[in-house]
């Protein structure tokens, strides 16, 4: 049984996760220093994603012969798998970072955040899948799926690409600690979470 099914924890905000026992050599990240610093980098990048969602969307339905007519997003259906998906995006997390691994999924309701947190460290390949691994699962294949079978379905067709619209930009967090994992961790690094931030080690011989 994965240990994080039955450790949830209500917290006032993303400043009050567990932190790590830190080795010596540890690599605190560049990154923001708090929440506040955060949220305008993640609704900037959101932006860029609904742009590039929108655009590559119109690129493909050109390519198949059908008129872009967008996205229906805001029907109670399409609302209702986003919210599913935010919860189980958590929960992919969580398993990627293996069964026997203490794992929590935080509920901050002032920061109106989910957030899967563990103080397990990982190697740099393996968190950044560990990172990745909802959108692939969520968004990128769905998306694949809309392209290739349902772009031309009509109704069906549009209910597909407006479900994709949402966990694209929910992982947009998840593309900042890719991107400053991929610029800041040496080959054979190791990753790990300790309270709000993360950081990076070599095991010592």
């Amino acid at each position: 049984m994965y240990k994080f099914l039955n450790k949830h924890k209500l917290i006032k905000d993303l400043h009050n996760l567990e932190e790590a026992n830190l080795p010596d050599n540890a690599v605190m990240f560049k990154e923001s220093k708090d929440v506040e610093a955060l949220i305008p980098k993640c609704l900037l990048l959101a932006i860029v994603v609904t742009i590039i969602f929108v655009t590559i969307s119109k690129v493909i339905s050109d390519i198949q012969g059908v008129p872009y007519i967008g996205a229906d997003y805001f029907t109670l259906d399409i609302v209702a798998l986003w919210i599913i998906q935010a919860i189980l995006h958590e929960y992919i997390h969580a398993v990627c970072y293996g069964k026997n691994a203490d794992v929590k999924i935080y509920i901050s309701l002032s920061n109106g955040v989910l957030a899967c947190h563990s103080t397990k460290p990982l190697e740099k390949k393996r968190f950044i899948l560990m990172s990745i691994a909802p959108t692939l699962i969520f968004a990128v294949i769905p998306y694949i799926f809309w392209a290739v079978f349902f772009v031309n379905m009509g109704d069906i067709g549009t209910k597909v690409l407006s479900y994709c619209a949402f966990p694209f930009i929910f992982g947009v967090g998840d593309y900042i600690n890719i991107v400053n994992t991929i610029r800041q961790v040496p080959k054979g690094g190791f990753v790990v979470n300790s309270g709000f931030h993360s950081y990076w080690f070599h095991h010592k011989e």
